[in-house]
């Protein structure tokens, strides 16, 4: 009888019915009137909050500071189907979300979680407290668009890319099933201690937070040392990262670093990134001409990543300063993202200019000889430049003093004519007779 009970007792319990929807996030002794954020939404406490359930698969980002402004703290995760329980708690000595105190804790909470369920914060409640569009959407939008429109969509646009691997390798976290990151990690080999404490790597990753490791971070370094102007193609060193076999480094990588330095940067106001992001946006996604020719497929996704965030800029995340916004000209400045670099609006706007003639002159000398995934290149950006001109933005042309943006950037000038094309634009912001590419 004895060992009946005790082969019952050891026997793992069937997954409870509720976790056919998805995981289900609980938090331990969480105060009141802290902000939470999870993925495309936040909210602040009113009372101690429970958790989320029904977390669909996916990739997902969550994110907790104090009442009073200061550092914040947060956790990248997985999810599939059936889910599973996750349990955080919070720490009161060192006012950090971690881990539960003891397994003891989880296998309750696992055990009681049909209990607890009903308890908790749908994770839909997204859809509820989504913000109202500052711009308004075309109507009849394609379905490469429904981003713009459908906040899942929103937010498998700006993570789909990021894996379990690679935020292994981005945070040097390996074997966990969340990977934390904070407002204070830094970019590997750029520590931000203060002056005499010592820089040894346990006492860096106490005081000041974690290395985050960039694929590009040498190759900017490199593009800064050699002073190339915006005529240097980066293609190459895309390429080549991705084929060097030193470390497993594929396209979606590629992407998953853009995407994973804009959502830890803007929802944890960490510098390190949104200073990153620049960098990789203007010094090589922007230079990567040849892409388009050579991986298209890559050139799209990452011209359609780089289409959300902007808009999701735009759209979900609030201003500094409020009543700060000219609407008119081009996308908000005063978004956190636009405050991380000097001159950021001009900059983005003139290398969207010279990607913009280059990339056209590339796709139409292809002629008949252009292939379909090189088309949906040129999709992409018509769709990103139509956007940007209901913002108030013309590509044709630099704005006042583009050029010179540039060139205190730290890249040459070009002897090339500045004088825009007069063309004509129909209602979408598209020019007409330029590149249409022709849906078909």
């Amino acid at each position: 009888m004895i060992n009946s009970i005790t082969e019952e007792a050891i026997d793992p319990p069937a997954p409870p019915s509720c976790l056919a929807k998805g995981d289900v996030l609980r938090l331990l002794d969480f105060p009141k009137e802290f902000i939470v954020g999870h993925d495309t939404f936040a909210m602040t406490t009113s009372e101690s909050l429970k958790g989320f359930r029904d977390i669909p698969p996916g990739t997902h980002f969550l994110w907790v500071q104090k009442p009073e402004p200061g550092p914040r703290c947060g956790y990248w995760y997985l999810t599939k189907l059936p889910g599973v329980v996750r349990v955080k708690q919070w720490d009161r000595f060192n006012e950090v979300l971690g881990e539960a105190a003891s397994q003891f804790e989880v296998r309750m909470e696992e055990a009681s979680v049909g209990t607890v369920y009903p308890l908790l914060k749908p994770y839909n409640l997204k859809e509820e407290e989504a913000p109202t569009p500052k711009r308004s959407s075309p109507t009849g939008l394609r379905a490469e668009l429904s981003f713009m429109t459908d906040t899942a969509e929103m937010w498998r646009h700006l993570t789909g890319a990021i894996s379990g691997p690679f935020l292994d390798r981005v945070t040097g976290k390996k074997g966990v099933s969340e990977w934390l990151v904070d407002s204070m990690d830094c970019v590997k080999g750029d520590s931000r201690l203060p002056v005499g404490l010592a820089t040894a790597s346990e006492t860096y990753r106490t005081i000041v937070g974690s290395e985050l490791q960039f694929l590009f971070s040498q190759d900017i370094q490199d593009l800064r040392i050699l002073d190339q102007g915006p005529n240097a193609d980066t293609t190459s060193r895309i390429v080549a990262l991705i084929n060097s076999g030193t470390i497993p480094v594929s396209e979606a990588d590629i992407v998953a670093e853009l995407q994973f330095v804009f959502v830890t940067g803007t929802h944890l106001g960490n510098t390190a990134c949104l200073e990153y992001w620049w960098k990789l946006v203007l010094r090589i996604i922007l230079r990567a001409l040849q892409l388009s020719l050579q991986r298209p497929t890559l050139c799209r996704w990452l011209i359609r990543t780089l289409h959300a965030q902007l808009v999701y800029t735009d759209n979900n995340v609030e201003p500094l300063q409020q009543g700060n916004s000219n609407v008119s000209d081009g996308p908000s400045g005063d978004r956190l993202l636009f405050h991380s670099l000097r001159q950021s609006k001009t900059l983005l706007h003139s290398a969207l200019v010279e990607y913009k003639s280059r990339i056209n002159t590339l796709l139409l000398d292809l002629g008949n000889q252009i292939t379909q995934e090189q088309k949906e290149v040129g999709y992409s950006f018509e769709d990103l430049e139509a956007w940007l001109w209901r913002c108030g933005w013309d590509l044709r042309k630099l704005a006042d003093g583009g050029r010179r943006a540039l060139l205190d950037d730290g890249d040459e000038d070009e002897d090339e004519d500045d004088f825009p094309v007069i063309v004509d634009i129909d209602e979408d912001g598209r020019e007409v007779g330029l590149v249409s590419f022709h849906r078909d």
